[in-house]
């Protein structure tokens, strides 16, 4: 401890002639100035923690409305692929039920040209009107077919666009967590 000096001059009413300050006197103005130096840091202290904890909070919102917008966009993002994908199901369904339709039409027209085949001696009128026939439902055919390999072919884009989506997710989803690890918050659950 460093030791005050204290000049002969007015000290808590007493004349400046008065006698030089006694030990006991030095020590309990020295140990006054030590906690009134201690009192000072003390409320520097103070201020620094409740500066931060106004800091931490601002954090704490901003890391809410981050983890909110976040939510609502990975939300947004599933329910419109689920959407689209479920579309191209449907497509899909569709065109399957159409082709099989197609064929059986097909399986029906190959009956009948085998019949008219047979048939050929009676009139030869019938046979080009089933020809004619058949060559209209193979056209409708390889159309339906061209728009099933069209179909399967943005299923095929879809599905890959499905699984890009579905990493960025996991992406999005390991960083949220390593974000809440960092700050120290509890993880949500969708």
């Amino acid at each position: 401890m460093a030791t005050v000096r204290v000049t002969p001059s007015r000290e808590a009413g007493r004349p400046a002639a008065s006698t030089p300050l006694s030990p006991a006197r030095i020590s309990r103005l020295q140990e006054k100035q030590d906690l009134q130096h201690l009192n000072d840091r003390l409320a520097v202290y103070i201020d620094r923690v409740r500066s931060l904890e106004l800091e931490n909070d601002r954090l704490m919102v901003k890391v809410s409305e981050k983890e909110e917008v976040t939510t609502r966009e990975v939300t947004g993002l599933k329910a419109l692929y689920e959407a689209e994908l479920a579309d191209a199901r449907r497509v899909l369904d569709e065109t399957a039920k159409d082709r099989a339709r197609l064929q059986i039409d097909l399986g029906k027209v190959q009956a009948e040209l085998d019949e008219a085949t047979r048939s050929a001696k009676k009139k030869d009128s019938d046979l080009a009107a089933a020809l004619s026939r058949a060559n209209g439902l193979e056209g409708q055919l390889n159309k339906s077919e061209a728009a099933l390999s069209t179909a399967l072919s943005q299923n095929t884009a879809l599905t890959s666009e499905l699984a890009d989506v579905k990493n960025q997710l996991a992406k999005v989803g390991i960083t949220l967590v390593s974000a809440q690890k960092a700050y120290g918050v509890k993880q949500i659950t969708n």
